[in-house]
């Protein structure tokens, strides 16, 4: 839906630990708490979590350890030079463990770790994750044959001996989409009347059922006697219903001095990262996503429900102004021609930047540059370049990820869950996305999200969707954003780089293009 930014949303009670409570770090004897037995055996009893959503505000901030933003300040938002570090110490995590995690996760990004798992293992793919407090990579694995192929993996890899972990677990990737997409159509009922969600927690080797607090306790019940013969581990939680209202949250210098909320601006061309407005409204309305290119053109993403009501499944195509805020002149149009989706399956846009533009300060420059503003670190007077992307096979759950968004500025956190969907009233409930635990606010949508490695690289992951609970005062968040790349098997044709096909992320390696 179009976003209004006629002040801050409403605030959302915090949600439930879920998960988190008990997910603890797997070990190289007898797996996490919801892994299975260790030897993998399908005939091991099958255990089912369930766990009180409707927790008193104190214990979440034991699992949490959130309390309000610390860094957040009055002028809209800037983080610290080291936000993903705060993300993490935000957990309980020490600075040097969580230092540590951002090394290995760094690591592991450069040498494509995840990807040459994904590889390797094929149909035994069995799923990444981190665990920071550990600052341990870790590799499931759910046979003799597949722990032998990831060791071979590890061994021609170059990783740092002692950073990476396999795990023993029960599920392949394939057997925990499969039984998520089979629980969705049985119960498709309880999520359109968003009593129930779900996600799939490598770091569990689970499928994830959240359940309102609102669904009949002797309806509940079943569910749970119907889990215990489930062919996957399943976690049951019970939340409250406030955590089922996501919302979609719609070379020069950038802005100086402090971060100034909803009035974000870069002066050259378009920058990822700033605020954008569509005719004939006037004011910023959501973020410039990534940039893609395609020969000399360059086109700008972000979120599809940033333009009109949803959309057929094949997508449209609008002619409709897209105007950015930069510092001389107001408002200037960097493009008119979208393409965009907003349906159960997507939720993103593209939008064809003008070349030239006549409206710009200056001429646009040819081709359009691979720039991000980071509005996190110590309001840079140049905005930071993209480096490149990392796949969704890549993106494990419990690795710190941020965005930047033009009404909050920059935040960090963890990622959360794979595979989920909007719990919203409107339709449609968009699925196949990355939940992750930072904040974000109205105007964000469509915005970068990214990691940054500790060279000070820029690997984009995806875009803003929206998100449950905001950045003033909340203490647990939902975000969730589109891959860039989709995940692994049958979804990858939801990533945003398969829908827009032919279309590339652009990035220092090819911005030069001819």
């Amino acid at each position: 839906m179009p976003i209004s930014n006629d002040g801050p949303p409403p605030r959302k009670s915090p949600d439930a630990a879920g998960e988190d409570a008990a997910s603890g770090p797997p070990n190289e004897s007898g797996g996490s708490s919801a892994s299975g037995p260790p030897d993998g055996s399908r005939r091991a009893a099958f255990r089912v979590k369930i766990e009180l959503g409707l927790m008193t505000l104190a214990a979440v901030t034991i699992i949490y350890l959130l309390g309000t933003i610390s860094s957040t300040t009055a002028s809209g938002g800037n983080a610290s030079p080291d936000s993903q570090i705060e993300a993490l110490t935000r957990m309980g995590i020490s600075p040097e463990r969580a230092s540590q995690a951002i090394a290995v996760q760094s690591e592991v990004a450069s040498i494509e770790l995840g990807n040459k798992i994904v590889a390797a293992l094929g149909d035994s793919y069995a799923g990444v994750w981190f665990q920071p407090a550990e600052a341990k990579f870790y590799i499931g694995v759910t046979s003799p044959a597949s722990r032998r192929t990831a060791e071979q993996v590890l061994a021609t890899s170059g990783v740092a001996p002692g950073s990476v972990v396999i795990q023993q677990v029960r599920s392949t990737w394939r057997e925990l989409v499969a039984a998520q997409e089979q629980w969705n159509k049985e119960h498709a009922t309880l999520q359109e009347n968003r009593q129930a969600s779900t996600g799939i927690l490598p770091q569990n080797n689970a499928l994830r059922i959240e359940l309102s607090s609102s669904t009949p306790a002797a309806e509940r019940s079943a569910l749970e006697n119907e889990a215990t013969t489930a062919p996957v581990n399943i976690l049951i939680s019970v939340v409250p219903p406030e955590s089922f209202n996501d919302t979609p949250k719609a070379k020069k210098t950038c802005s100086a001095g402090a971060f100034v909320k909803k009035t974000a601006y870069c002066e050259e061309a378009i920058t990822s990262g700033v605020g954008i407005i569509f005719e004939p409204g006037t004011k910023p309305e959501c973020t410039a996503g990534p940039m893609l290119i395609s020969g000399r053109e360059t086109y700008m993403l972000t979120a599809g429900h940033c333009f009109d009501t949803p959309t057929v499944a094949t997508g449209a195509s609008v002619i409709k102004g897209v105007k950015s805020k930069f510092t001389a002149g107001g408002a200037r149009e960097i493009g008119n021609e979208v393409a965009w989706y907003w349906n159960t399956e997507r939720d993103m846009a593209a939008v064809k930047v003008k070349s030239p533009s006549g409206e710009m300060s200056e001429a646009l420059p040819i081709p359009v540059p691979a720039l991000m503003a980071e509005w996190g670190l110590a309001n840079p007077v140049t905005p930071h370049a993209v480096n490149g992307q990392e796949k969704a096979e890549g993106v494990a759950a419990g690795q710190t990820v941020c965005h930047e968004g033009m009404t909050s500025g920059e935040h960090c956190g963890v990622i959360k869950a794979l595979n989920v969907r909007v719990n919203t009233e409107e339709t449609p409930a968009t699925e196949h996305l990355i939940e992750t635990t930072t904040c974000s606010d109205f105007g964000d949508s469509g915005g970068p999200y990214f990691f940054r490695n500790k060279a000070g690289e820029i690997f984009m992951l995806g875009t803003e969707v929206a998100s449950s609970g905001n950045c003033q005062g909340a203490t647990s968040f939902r975000t969730k954003f589109e891959p860039l790349v989709g995940m692994q098997g049958t979804l990858e044709k939801f990533g945003i780089l398969n829908t827009f096909t032919g279309k590339p992320l652009l990035t220092t390696a090819n911005e030069k293009r001819p």
